[in-house]
């Protein structure tokens, strides 16, 4: 009589232990209703032991055991033969030419314009990509970046992963100064890259095919800021970063020399406390209405020695350019100290890329920067702007005083702009003004999108910035609207992966056992 009821223990251990694997993989939490379970399947298998101790036996060492044991061994070993299989595709997936996108809008390919700058390459192209384990989702990223080019390449492209904590010597060589950096080399050329992007990557490879001197002047003389120093006020990462880029960096100092050299490509006014002399600045126009690009970066007065007489340079900007340089400080709510502005609204420009629209960026002690008279011929742009919760303020007294308040008529209110940027298509002269400097010092270069953002500027200032154009890739978007309780996304995800499945196993196995029981 015992042993009609002892099925129906392996009956509730089966449920139960269902139940407790269901409760926990939606909920994720050991609470009662899984600990309930797994009592109940320790009761069961206990009930089906003591009911009928002979018929579990059997299933341990009898006939069903020893068929059992086979049917394990052969689903194992198909199981390895097709782990092999895969092992064995995947390790030669570049050799053997074997890949397929399955993905709608081919996410997984590279643009052609890519796949013919590699077909291009002479030699090969070694990449060391320099990443701290607090960095590992960007790394695996930039890992099947790499590996799809290195599909494409074949033997003219290797990578190889550094961590520069365990190799701080060659990320020193390397001129490292951000987490996430990758080095270019083709024979003796060397391109930096700080943004992992597929169309950062095909700019980089083609100056490395295209090999040229990137000359990038520091006006010094006049208090501007230090490249060669280390400390916090100096903007050494900004010129190695530079460096890294392929651009050849060295100072100028107008006074001595009289001239601006024919190989200059960009002019770089960073932050002098002393006014320039219009000698000096005259030099500069000519050397602009010539096609030179000059960007100027700008404290606020009350910063510098420049006095109550105009400055010539920021007099040539307004005349010459329609950019005025505002007698102000810009005054930040938004932010912790409310004399940094934080840029916080962007133009629809080239030097605005997905990374630099992603995050703030940062300028402390900043000022006004406005485009308020059309020049004929030139085109502006307001690049970064402060959000409404600021105002460049007019009042230094106020400021001395850490009483500042926006008044109507006197002050800008936001948002205020901090950038403009301005080009002359009759002879390519290119301009960049920002109010402020600190920005770009080492203090504060690698906060936010900072780093990124003064990069692109010299890029476009130095006609770099699109070399290529790689074809756009169209997205669909699939969006599916669930509620963001994490059970739900649970029960969901169980629904897909176990239930459905185990469905149609569950299918399986009952026509097996009905064909069985015929047979």
């Amino acid at each position: 009589m015992n042993k009609r009821y002892a099925s129906i223990g392996l009956v509730v251990a089966g449920l139960a232990a269902v139940a407790a694997f269901s409760f926990y993989f939606v909920q994720r939490e050991w609470n009662l209703a899984v600990q309930i379970s797994l009592a109940l399947i320790v009761i069961g298998v206990a009930a089906f032991i003591l009911l009928d101790p002979d018929r579990a036996r059997n299933m341990v060492s009898g006939r069903q055991a020893r068929y059992g044991s086979n049917a394990v061994v052969l689903s194992l070993a198909f199981t390895g033969i097709i782990i092999v299989l895969n092992v064995l595709v995947y390790q030669n997936a570049t050799d053997w030419k074997l890949r397929w996108d399955w993905t709608e809008n081919q996410d997984n390919t590279l643009a052609p314009e890519t796949i013919d700058i590699l077909a291009t390459m002479p030699s090969k192209v070694t990449v060391r990509a320099y990443y701290t384990s607090s960095n590992a989702a960007s790394m695996e990223q930039t890992r099947d970046l790499l590996d799809n080019i290195k599909f494409y390449a074949g033997d003219n492209f290797e990578y190889e992963i550094i961590d520069p904590g365990a190799d701080p010597l060659g990320a020193q060589q390397d001129g490292i100064t951000r987490d996430g950096t990758l080095i270019f080399e083709l024979e003796d050329n060397i391109e930096q890259v700080t943004t992992v992007t597929e169309q950062e990557i095909a700019t980089a490879l083609i100056r490395l095919l295209n090999p040229g001197d990137q000359k990038v002047y520091f006006l010094i003389g006049h208090g501007e800021r230090n490249f060669e120093e280390t400390g916090d006020g100096s903007v050494n990462l900004f010129k190695l970063e530079l460096e890294g880029r392929n651009y050849t960096v060295e100072s100028l100092n107008l006074l001595a020399t009289n001239a601006i050299p024919e190989d200059a490509r960009l002019l770089i006014v960073a932050g002098p406390t002393i006014p320039y002399t219009p000698e000096e600045v005259a030099l500069i126009k000519t050397y602009v209405d010539l096609g030179g690009a000059l960007m100027v970066l700008y404290e606020p007065v009350p910063l510098t020695e420049f006095g109550v007489e105009p400055e010539p340079l920021t007099m040539y900007l307004q005349e010459n350019w329609g950019i005025v340089m505002g007698n102000d400080l810009i005054v930040d709510l938004s932010a912790n100290v409310y004399y940094v502005a934080v840029g916080a609204e962007y133009a629809s420009h080239v030097i605005i890329n997905d990374t630099i629209q992603s995050v703030a960026t940062v300028f402390p002690t900043a000022r006004s920067v406005s485009s308020v008279t059309d020049i004929e011929g030139i085109t502006k742009t307001v690049l970064v702007s402060t959000s409404t919760q600021s105002w460049a303020e007019t009042d230094f007294l106020s400021l001395e005083n850490q009483q500042p308040a926006p008044e109507d008529g006197e002050d800008i209110f936001g948002p205020v702009p901090l950038a403009v940027v301005a080009n002359n298509p009759i002879n390519d002269a290119q301009l960049i003004v920002v109010g402020d400097s600190d920005f770009v010092i080492n203090a504060y270069y690698a906060q936010y999108g900072n780093a990124d953002l003064i990069l692109n500027m010299v890029d476009w200032a130095a006609g770099q910035e699109d070399i290529i154009s790689l074809t756009p890739k169209t997205t669909t978007q699939r969006t599916l609207q669930l509620p963001p309780q994490t059970y739900i996304l649970n029960l969901l995800l169980f629904l897909i992966v176990l239930v459905v499945p185990g469905l149609m196993l569950f299918a399986g196995v009952f026509v097996w056992f009905q064909r069985r029981r015929r047979a």
